[in-house]
């Protein structure tokens, strides 16, 4: 008996992952700021938003992702955001 006491087995829960559906608008988000942020320099929230067409909060989602992930840099207190110079050099090495 590999995982029990006694006579009682253990038997392994199964689980199923929650999976949220996304959009393909959802998913053109982040392709939206990055075109934004391509210039190289720091933008507001509002500007963001405003210039993709979408909630302030879904602005600081993308922003958020972005910047956990090293694509973009984060100033929370003055709300901007600015691309970083690395993945912007990829991101013109792309064809």
């Amino acid at each position: 008996m590999l995982y029990g006491r006694g006579s009682q087995s253990y038997k392994a829960k199964t689980v199923e992952p929650e999976v949220q559906e996304v959009s393909k608008p959802m998913l053109s988000l982040p392709d939206q700021v990055i075109e934004l942020l391509e210039d190289g320099a720091p933008h507001s929230l509002v500007e963001i938003s405003r210039a993709a067409k979408i909630s302030d909060r879904q602005a600081a989602k993308v922003l958020d992702f972005l910047d956990r992930y090293g694509f973009a840099s984060l100033k929370k207190r003055e709300k901007t955001a600015q691309i970083e110079p690395e993945f912007l050099d990829l991101l013109r090495e792309l064809p």
